[in-house]
């Protein structure tokens, strides 16, 4: 009895273990620079495998640096000298460089698509005020124009005089205030 709890114990494990993928592929994507998919690794010890991709490869240990609560413990990038540390470490801070260089130049680009769309809006605005400006002018020109019009139709053609002559009408108080009332 005590054996089938130890090896249902070890498949539990075994199956945890190859329920997803490498941990060290997980370090190995940001170190490499690489996506998960293009990497492929190689076990070279239980604790220790090396992983190529995108025309690099790195060698991961399971290990801990330093020791008691200070101790962080797992998959880690090993190397085999000073080297090869400081070349990886100045590859990180370039790509990160480059990042941020991105980044800064995208909120840049962002910036300046906001100032042009703000600009055609502002445009937009006026150009509405103007067409709303000139509809009302010419609204208020209708009159003006029929009257410039027909000034126009009177230059262009001769006047007709009236053949009657035109009377004079002496109106008293009572017939100017009723005209007026009723106008």
């Amino acid at each position: 009895m005590p054996y089938q709890g130890l090896i249902l114990f070890v498949v539990c494990a075994l199956a945890a273990c190859a329920s997803g993928p490498h941990p060290a592929l997980k370090v190995a994507q940001s170190d490499l620079a690489c996506e998960q998919s293009g990497l492929k690794l190689h076990q070279i010890y239980p604790e220790k495998v090396r992983i190529e991709g995108c025309g690099k490869e790195a060698i991961y240990v399971d290990a801990c640096d330093g020791y008691g609560i200070n101790a962080k413990c797992g998959w880690q990038r090993f190397y085999a000298n000073d080297f090869e540390r400081d070349a990886a470490e100045r590859e990180r801070a370039e790509r990160e460089e480059a990042k941020r260089d991105e980044e800064s130049r995208t909120e840049d680009e962002t910036a300046e698509q906001e100032e042009v769309e703000d600009a055609a809006d502002e445009q937009e605005v006026a150009d509405n005020q103007a067409a709303t400006k000139e509809s009302t002018e010419k609204e208020a020109k209708p009159s003006k124009n029929a009257d410039e019009e027909s000034s126009d139709d009177a230059e262009s053609k001769p006047k007709a005089r009236d053949t009657k002559p035109k009377k004079a009408k002496k109106r008293g108080k009572k017939e100017e205030g009723l005209d007026d009332f009723l106008m």
